[in-house]
């Protein structure tokens, strides 16, 4: 049935729809987008980008936003390019704002409105009753076959699995197969029957090579849970419902992050409902007591449950912990018999114990949800009579924790939270100083930082290239917008302790665009991490090469005054190097910090002066007009040859993430084109003289200080010498790159001059072992962030 919105186009015809009737929410609409993205967006006429949209982009299939495509959603949905047609929608991106995103329909190509929280598409053939009389079905084929189910005894297991179960056999039988797909981890099942009057006798004698325990009467989960415990082996328990299935790899992926992290006392996952939607994320109470499961009916897929996060507590019907925990703390308590409340109370007692409480989205169960409750009314009054237990045990700590928005306590700690804006998500291979981005981010999160990461422009990047270089705790909005992020969270987004700005674009965002969109609770503090001053590789540039110009969203503050205005924004200020400080502490009164970079080598322990023979250029290019690209044009065109004539039988590796095409340049005698490179350890070990002849840049040279701290001495430009804050001829040789011919002799002396070479080793590592080390670049963004 066409909704109100919907009768509304109709009533107005075809094709002279009342435009002004709509509102930008009802296309998903991103003004700064789209004026980003179509320059012809008229400025200064008195119209709005969104008035434009409708008058000028709808007819001309333009799209709203970063993450619909208009043409595709309509080429591949042919009941919505019919119903356009027909008038009865003004076109694609109104549809799937209204129906299409619910409906789980993919709004552009290799994307699905699963990346944005949009509710899944349901499998129909999952339905309750279906999927008991599959399960049924399964049941009897069981037990009239003549196959047995066969666990493998483990003399010291891993990880102990306590199933519970009062009748549903069918269930039970699909739990205990789906512990046996857990190949990769060996584990000792213990089943607890709760005197079942139905088939689960019958099936348990087909079952061998697990522990049994038959009770007389039913005990509930509380007191059989318990009983399961005592008889386990393993280090960890897994309690785990006999009508939930535990997903592939979900028990060798739980070994590993406990046997990882000893700081986790209890851990949890994604528990998924049979249709496809998120049952919860680990769950909260309200201040009322009243229990819920985080997340629930969302997407499992959507972003923000994509990292491990620490809720108040772990759902019992997947629960993993320590066993020692568990026994050190008597179990669940028999207070909140026969059942509910007791897995709260459990996780409550391990978070004042000192263990942390996680979830984790590599640990995966699918829950069919009470399905051994005899009813409804029952299971209301067995729940609410636990809800008041925990009340009048937990009501005087309940009110010194840290509840949330409409009185929703989502955690046991009290981390700061820490909002990370930037142009896009921090990969390392991009360059552009998103190493020392993701050094931040590491060092929040090992500070204990609750940190969500928020890219300005919208992408969707694959999640194990994500997580490769940041840590799993850290939640990334991948896949979302920033009006997407604001409108989901903004409950919490006011609950944010420190906001980190990184870069002047997303500065600029954030004024005009978070800042102005939710209303930040009082003492909020913002940090304006400029990164570099921009402006300053515009002007290195003209000198250099004029007739080029900077196309990075970082140069679009044009003059140094338009990046220190943008302090004005700003609580504090943290700049790269001395040099930045002064210009930001000179032009504001704002508390400046300096936080430079980290890096990790290996001291110096690598191949020796005669076992290297290579000059080693390292670099992203994201356009032809980047510095790499400039310093790699001028080396190899006019430094090379000098090189090259000198020594007849050297090599010039250069490697980095390229997104250009190969220049022409780099086809020369000589010269090793190598591209990206996951690992730089074998370059670096083969590399004699690390080369960074930069001409224009601003912030601080990142590789130049991972090839010295790899043990690579440097020939590098003057200015990068300055932006370092090194002595010439100590820490590195340093030429100027007006004098192609002066760069070529002092990087063919540190070549061939075995003494310089040792010497300008020795004193770069001890640099960056005084002034880059990880203690010291952590200290720096913990007294940046005041913790």
């Amino acid at each position: 049935m066409l909704n109100y919105f919907v009768q509304k186009i109709r009533s107005a015809g075809v094709p002279s729809f009342e435009l002004s009737q709509f509102e930008p929410s009802d296309f998903c609409f991103d003004a700064d987008w789209y004026v980003y993205n179509y320059p012809d967006t008229p400025k200064n006429t008195g119209e709005t980008a969104f008035q434009h949209y409708l008058r000028i982009g709808i007819p001309e299939k333009r799209n709203p936003n970063g993450f619909f495509r208009e043409v595709f959603y309509c080429a591949n949905n042919n009941d919505v390019r019919d119903a356009v047609s027909a008038g009865q929608f003004i076109n694609g991106a109104y549809h799937f704002a209204h129906f299409g995103s619910r409906e789980g329909r993919a709004p552009a190509p290799q994307l699905t409105f699963a990346h944005f929280g949009g509710a899944p598409a349901r499998v129909k053939h999952k339905t309750r009753r279906r999927l008991r009389s599959e399960l049924t079905r399964q049941l009897r084929k069981f037990l009239s076959g003549g196959r047995e189910l066969a666990f493998e005894c483990a003399e010291s297991p891993k990880l102990s699995v306590v199933v519970v179960c009062f009748n549903q056999a069918a269930m039970t039988l699909a739990c205990l197969q789906s512990l046996k797909a857990q190949q990769k981890c060996p584990i000792e099942v213990v089943v607890v029957d709760n005197d079942s009057d139905d088939d689960t006798a019958a099936l348990l004698e087909k079952v061998s090579g697990i522990t049994k325990i038959r009770n007389e009467q039913n005990l509930h989960f509380i007191a059989a849970a318990n009983q399961g415990a005592e008889s386990a082996k393993g280090e960890y328990l897994l309690f785990l419902n006999n009508d939930a299935v535990l997903r592939e790899g979900a028990a060798a992926s739980a070994v590993e992050i406990l046997d990882h992290d000893p700081s986790i006392g209890v851990l949890g996952g994604k528990i998924v409902f049979p249709d496809g939607s998120l049952q919860e994320y680990g769950a909260g109470v309200r201040l009322d007591g009243e229990s819920f499961g985080i997340g629930r009916g969302e997407c499992p897929s959507f972003a923000l449950f994509q990292s491990s996060r620490e809720p108040l507590y772990v759902s019992g019907c997947c629960l993993f912990t320590r066993r020692k925990l568990f026994e050190s703390l008597s179990g669940f308590d028999e207070y909140f018999a026969p059942a509910y409340y007791e897995d709260v109370d459990y996780c409550m007692r391990a978070a004042s114990a000192g263990k942390r409480v996680v979830v984790d989205p590599r640990v995966s169960a699918e829950h069919f949800m009470s399905a051994s409750s005899k009813s409804n009314r029952v299971r209301s009054a067995l729940h609410k009579q636990g809800q008041e237990r925990f009340i009048a045990r937990y009501e005087s700590q309940l009110s010194k924790l840290r509840f949330r928005g409409a009185k929703v306590l989502t955690t046991n700690c009290s981390r700061p939270r820490v909002l990370y804006l930037d142009d896009l998500i921090p990969i390392a291979n991009r360059g552009a100083g998103y190493p020392r981005a993701i050094a931040v981010l590491r060092s929040l999160a090992e500070l204990g930082c609750d940190v969500t990461v928020l890219p300005c422009k919208f992408e969707y990047l694959d999640w194990q290239l994500i997580y490769s270089d940041l840590p799993r705790n850290i939640r990334v909005c991948n896949g979302i917008t920033v009006h997407a992020f604001l409108s989901y969270c903004e409950r919490d987004l006011s609950e944010f302790d420190v906001i980190w700005v990184s870069r002047p674009a997303p500065m600029k965002f954030f004024q005009q665009s978070v800042r102005t969109s939710v209303k930040l609770k009082q003492g909020v503090r913002v940090i304006y991490d400029a990164e570099a001053i921009f402006s300053d590789r515009i002007y290195t540039r003209e000198k250099f090469a004029p007739d080029k110009q900077i196309l990075s969203l970082e140069s679009e503050a044009v003059s140094a005054q338009d990046e220190l205005r943008l302090v004005s924004g700003a609580d504090e200020v943290v700049a790269v190097n001395e040099l930045d400080a002064a210009r930001f502490s000179g032009a504001s009164k704002k508390p400046v910090h300096i936080v430079s970079s980290a890096c990790i080598g290996n001291n110096g322990q690598s191949p020796s002066f005669a076992q290297r023979r290579d000059f080693l250029f390292v670099g992203a290019v994201a356009h032809p007009d980047a510095p790499n690209f400039d310093a790699a044009e001028w080396f190899i065109s006019q430094v090379w040859p000098s090189i090259l004539a000198r020594i007849p039988n050297s090599r010039c590796v250069i490697a980095g993430n390229w997104s250009v095409e190969k220049p022409d340049f780099l086809d020369v005698s000589g010269v090793d084109f190598r591209g990206f490179q996951s690992d730089l350890t074998a370059l670096y070990d083969s590399a004699r003289v690390f080369i960074a002849p930069t001409r224009y840049s601003a912030g601080i040279p990142l590789k130049v200080l991972e090839a010295a701290a790899n043990g690579v001495p440097t020939c590098i430009s003057e200015l990068l010498c300055e932006q370092l804050g090194w002595t010439a001829d100590r820490e590195a040789l340093v030429a100027p790159t007006s004098d192609a011919r002066a760069f070529a002799e002092m990087a063919t002396l540190l070549y061939e001059d075995e003494a310089r070479w040792q010497s300008v080793r020795r004193f770069a590592l001890e640099k960056c072992a005084e002034d880059y080390s990880w203690p010291k670049f952590r200290s720096s963004v913990q007294r940046a962030v005041m913790l």
